[in-house]
């Protein structure tokens, strides 16, 4: 990848940056190239393609996706094949509204996933006394990037109620 290339790019320290049209100062504004925009979509693609994703005009996900299988994110996710070809998949995550929220692989399956776990991720629980979290794992539309879980706290009345926030870890085999 290079640095912006096209006529009215702005030097700024020696680097060459994009600048915006000025009609008012008469500046002109930096025009991008083919080749600019084309070695940035490349180095994108390359790093999808060393996670084994492949280009998606439908997922604005892609980069984090791989970026994600590649390095593990803040959370700790990550993957690996095993023998035969299957896929082992884990992360941690939170819930968003507590109800049937989307959570993304850290790769998408070649085919598809075969189970999917999710467990509390404070391993001392939730409140004083310990109190249950329950977690449903739900097929998603398109089950090979992602499921749908929710997350539901079990209080001390005995009623339940969805949250956001809960902080979950998940296992996932396939294929």
């Amino acid at each position: 990848m290079d640095r912006i290339s096209g006529p009215n790019y702005a030097n700024v320290g020696g680097l060459r940056m994009w600048q915006d049209r000025n009609p008012a100062a008469g500046t002109a504004g930096t025009f991008g190239n083919a080749a600019w925009f084309n070695g940035v979509q490349e180095e994108l693609i390359n790093v999808m393609a060393q996670a084994n994703i492949q280009p998606n005009a439908g997922s604005n996900t892609q980069v984090f996706q791989a970026l994600a299988a590649l390095f593990g994110t803040a959370f700790g996710s990550g993957w690996r094949q095993i023998n035969g070809g299957m896929i082992l998949q884990w992360g941690t995550s939170h819930t968003v509204t507590g109800q049937l929220d989307p959570v993304y692989f850290p790769i998408a399956y070649p085919n598809a996933p075969l189970v999917t776990l999710a467990n509390e991720a404070n391993v001392s629980g939730f409140g004083s006394p310990c109190q249950p979290t329950i977690y449903g794992v739900g097929a998603s539309p398109n089950p090979k990037n992602y499921f749908l879980l929710s997350g539901a706290r079990v209080l001390s009345s005995g009623a339940s109620v969805y949250e956001s926030n809960i902080i979950f870890s998940f296992l996932s085999l396939g294929y």
